[in-house]
Parts: C-alpha cells; sequence; structure tokens
C-alpha cells in the first residue's frame, strides 16, 4: 500500500500517525537463480538426497485433489537448478507452491526444516520504507490545512530563522496568484534551529512559506 493508504487506517493526529507508519514493515521477495539454489542446497546438505529421489514413488499432494510424487517434486527442483528461477513469493501462485512443495520435501525426509527455512529467509527482504517519515509529509499527503509563515523577498533571497530543532523537511514556499498560490521554491533540509536562506526568480516580493511545526519567523 501506498501513503496514502496507509493513512486511511491511522489516527487523525498526524504525529501519531506519523509514528506508527515509521514503523511499518514491508516484506519483498526475490527469486532465486538455479546456480546460486543449486550452491545452497550442496553447502547445506541437501542436494544429494534431492538427487537419489528423483525416483521416489511415494504419493503427496502439492494442490488439493491432484496427485504427484516426491520424486516427480525432486525432479523438476533437479531441472530448476540447471538454469531456472525459484519463486518465493508466498503471496503469488508459484512462490506458494514451491514452497508447499518444499515443506513436502521436509516431511518426506529430503530436506531438513533448518535448510528450507533458511533458503526462503534469504530471498526475503524486511524494510521500513516509511522510517523516515515526517508530520509534513503526513500533513501534505493528507491534505491538511498547514500553517503558512509570511516573509518578505529581499532582492529575490528569502531569509527565514526557525526557532527551535524539528525533524528535516523541505518546506514549499509560495506567491499568491490571485485568490490562490503557486509554488515558487522550496527551502531543503530545514531541521536543526537557525537562519536559512533561499534565492527565488525575479519578481517574488512576499512569499508564504510552510510552517508545519510553527518555527518559522523572518529572518533577518
Amino acid at each position: 500500500m501506498n501513503l496514502k493508504q496507509l493513512l486511511e487506517n491511522e489516527s487523525k493526529n498526524h504525529e501519531t500517525a506519523r509514528d506508527s507508519i515509521k514503523e511499518h514493515e514491508v516484506t519483498t521477495y526475490r527469486k532465486v537463480g538455479g546456480n546460486e539454489a543449486r550452491q545452497f542446497f550442496a553447502t547445506t546438505g541437501q542436494l544429494s538426497s534431492i538427487e537419489r529421489n528423483t525416483a521416489n514413488e511415494t504419493v503427496v499432494q502439492v494442490i488439493e485433489g491432484f496427485d504427484t510424487t516426491v520424486g516427480q517434486l525432486c525432479s523438476a527442483l533437479v531441472q530448476t537448478l540447471a538454469g531456472g528461477n525459484i519463486a518465493t513469493n508466498p503471496g503469488e501462485q508459484d512462490g506458494a507452491l514451491n514452497i508447499t512443495s518444499a515443506q513436502i520435501l521436509v516431511d518426506n525426509g529430503i530436506m531438513s526444516q533448518a535448510a528450507k527455512d533458511l533458503f526462503f529467509s534469504q530471498a526475503s527482504d524486511v524494510s521500513k520504507p516509511y522510517s523516515k517519515l515526517t508530520k509534513y509529509e503526513v500533513m501534505i499527503t493528507r491534505g491538511a490545512l498547514i500553517p503558512k509563515a509570511q516573509v518578505a523577498a529581499v532582492e529575490r533571497l528569502v531569509t527565514i530563522q526557525t526557532t527551535e530543532d524539528t525533524e528535516t523537511y523541505n518546506p514549499c514556499i509560495y506567491r499568491r496568484v490571485g485568490a490562490g498560490m503557486e509554488v515558487v521554491g522550496r527551502f531543503q533540509g530545514i531541521g536543526k534551529k537557525g537562519t536559512y536562506s533561499v534565492l527565488l526568480g525575479s519578481g517574488v516580493q512576499t512569499v508564504l512559506i510552510d510552517n508545519p511545526y510553527n518555527t518559522i519567523t523572518a529572518g533577518v
């Protein structure tokens, strides 16, 4: 899910929502190439057992209602190790079937549980894509009303001061156009208490700056 979708299920308090989504984890899965898989099964002591059991006639079911044999599963795996790819995503059909097949090999003594678990875990990666999410980004994504600081430009230069430390963010700068506003620039890396300046295009006199933390004042 994207950020907007995640926020639909979060607190209306922007800071609470931010803190929750920063901990959101996403698991991604990759397909394992045959050469890599062959090396894995060889170094973990599983390959000989897999190759020895290509004629194993033990009847099993990977798909409910359809019989196959342990030997056919081993044969398919041996063929894949010769140059195919092993899907590992349990949320997709091919990955789910591979996981089920591998567990059947475990249950029939062909492969160890530890090796099977390690193989699939190494093919996945858990990350926190929103670990650096800010309150400002939450407000923008929600379309929330963001407080503005009004500052005069002096010879195209806009200078501000921040009264305290905040999360690092990049506030938009606007000028009034009729009854609305248009973006004319952006500060970069506002965070530490201090003075910041940005040079804008010609014709800009007074600007409005996003001030989500209420820490921005006109600079000297």
